[in-house]
């Protein structure tokens, strides 16, 4: 009798196979949805949190004002609890796209070990000028570009980034943005378009910008066991964020007076300076001026000494015509004297003839003749000293007049030279006085203005305020608390959505199966007529339903389960898209 029913019930199924296949698929459809989300939310954490663990996000983000030194990144590593500590840089920046396309762009520096990107296309960069794009940004074809730090940037922005270009050599996706939020910027049009990441030494800073920890023993991310540690750390991370902060300024703020003080005392030392420097400089333009000026007299005689030179040299020339008189008189007076010498030896000759005539006349005679004789060669021999003296003076004269020749051939180019030397002088004078002026004018305003500079440094000092810090987790991460909030929402749907799906599928169920009672009445009292109980009558149509529902729901089951999540995960690619579905 059952094998009967059952057959019957077969008949049935394959007579009213429409039907029956409209049961199998709502019933299908229901658990598919309701499987299918129920398995997603799981899937899609277990993805995140896998990436997230091995991209190693960081645990905490710390951020102070006054930035932290490597000092600061080893304290904080030392931190009980502290697992690794890294100090990291960035910088907002507009770079053009071409077209007259400018964008915002935040530039991260790469830290070792952590926050690690996922490289999906090129290569990791190598040098200073080289960088990794945002892969929902940035396409392949763009590998090779350069993005030029823009004009537009302010200065300190040009300063903190090393080079004028940084060279797409690969893209990533970064833990750090899990969605398509890049978070706002004092720059451009206060959004950023995308992040890039720089090796440290394309930065050039003196400090970091913020630094990142993780912890031992974290346990998963978004899980209770997670979220208990952090809260457990971060008391005590706060606490050391202060107290580092606290010293940050304090070594900021002697650095500063030590600076201030040495400044000071170099402001100090440059008026002294200045001051004897400009004494010894006006004493040594002084005593250029009286040189000049005693060089002027002293051409000014030079040129009273030719002039006066030239009237001697004149007379000189009058003296050597008077000399070669007073020579051409002497040796005519020497002639004069050797003819009265002839003269006297012509009579003394006259009177030895005379001898004959008589002695004492002859003595008489010799007498005068001797003395006129001795007279003519005494004339004789004055004249040839006059004439020696005469000639003496005659050559001293004319050797003199040569000399002076000479010094007044001598004299015009001795006095140019002079000149041309006095006007070097007065000219190097002149222009050593305007390059001093210039110069302790340089120097004057160099030292106010230093003085200047230290009153606003003092000023700056003075408004130099403690640091602000932040201690921020993952929690504040946008993108890691819009993922624990979209699976949620989803796990959510996951328990809402399929119920409808189930009542639809109990409405078409009750529907079908009484549509399907009132038109096998007949069957139903023939079934009775023959024996047949209520029970297993029932059995039959119970059979008929639950038979659909059970194929319906291991079917909707296997595709639900296989399907959605990964469906929901593509959906959800143009949000995140960081990984594929685990």
């Amino acid at each position: 009798m059952v094998r009967t029913l059952l057959r019957s019930a077969l008949r049935e199924i394959r007579q009213s196979m429409g039907r029956y296949l409209a049961i199998l698929a709502i019933v299908g459809l229901g658990v598919g949805f309701f499987a299918g989300l129920r398995a997603c939310q799981p899937s899609m954490m277990a993805t995140g949190v896998n990436y997230l663990d091995k991209q190693r996000l960081y645990d905490f983000r710390l951020l102070s004002s006054l930035g932290f030194t490597e000092e600061d990144t080893a304290a904080f590593a030392a931190l009980e609890g502290v697992e690794a500590a890294r100090g990291a840089v960035y910088a907002d920046f507009l770079t053009d796209l071409g077209e007259g396309n400018e964008a915002v762009v935040r530039a991260h520096s790469l830290t070792e070990d952590m926050n690690l990107p996922a490289l999906s296309a090129g290569r990791m960069p190598e040098e200073p000028y080289e960088c990794l794009g945002d892969a929902k940004y940035f396409s392949e074809d763009m590998l090779g570009r350069t993005l030029t730090v823009a004009g537009d940037n302010s200065e300190d922005t040009r300063e903190l980034l090393r080079c004028e270009g940084y060279t797409i050599v690969g893209l990533a996706w970064s833990p750090a943005y899990l969605n398509f939020e890049r978070g706002t910027s004092s720059v451009g049009g206060g959004s950023v378009a995308a992040y890039v990441y720089i090796p440290e030494e394309g930065f050039d800073f003196e400090v970091y910008h913020e630094i990142y920890l993780t912890m031992t023993d974290a346990g998963e991310a978004y899980s209770d066991a997670y979220n208990a540690r952090r809260d457990e750390m971060k008391p005590a991370v706060e606490d050391m964020v202060d107290q580092r902060a606290e010293k940050r300024y304090d070594d900021i703020y002697a650095e500063a007076m030590e600076a201030i003080t040495d400044a000071q005392q170099e402001i100090t030392d440059g008026w002294e300076d200045y001051h004897r420097e400009k004494a010894d400089a006006e004493n040594e333009l002084d005593d250029a001026y009286r040189e000049l000026t005693d060089g002027e007299s002293d051409y000014e005689q030079g040129q009273r000494d030719y002039e006066q030179g030239r009237v001697d040299y004149a007379q000189g020339q009058r003296d050597l015509a008077d000399g070669q008189q007073k020579v051409s008189d002497a040796q005519q007076e020497l002639a004069d004297a050797e003819q009265e010498v002839a003269d006297g030896e012509k009579e003394l000759a006259d009177a030895r003839q005379e001898l004959d005539d008589g002695w004492a006349e002859y003595n008489q005679a010799k007498a005068d003749a001797d003395r006129e004789l001795a007279d003519a060669r005494q004339k004789l021999e004055d004249g040839r000293r006059e004439l020696d003296d005469a000639q003496k003076e005659l050559r001293d004269a004319q050797q003199k007049l040569a000399d002076a020749k000479d010094q007044l051939d001598r004299a015009p180019d001795e006095l140019a030279d002079a000149r041309h030397e006095l006007d070097s002088g007065w000219l190097d004078y002149n222009d050593g006085r305007a390059d001093a002026e210039r110069e302790f004018a340089d120097a004057e305003r160099e030292l106010t203005d230093a003085e200047r500079e230290l009153a606003d440094a003092r000023e700056k000092l003075r408004d130099l305020k403690h640091a602000s810090t932040y201690v921020l987790t993952r929690s504040e991460n946008t993108g890691y608390a819009c993922f624990e909030s979209d699976t949620s929402i989803v796990a959510a749907i996951s328990v809402i959505f399929p119920a409808f799906f189930f009542l639809v599928a109990a409405l078409v169920c009750m529907t079908t199966m009484t549509r399907m009672v009132d038109e096998q009445r007949t069957q139903i009292g023939v079934l009775k007529a023959l024996g047949y109980s209520k029970g297993q009558i029932m059995s039959k149509y119970l059979f008929y339903a639950g038979s659909a529902a059970l194929i319906g729901s291991l079917v909707g089951y296997t595709l639900g389960v296989a399907g959605l999540p990964w469906i929901i995960w593509e959906i959800y690619g143009m949000i995140y898209g960081f990984a594929p579905l685990r």
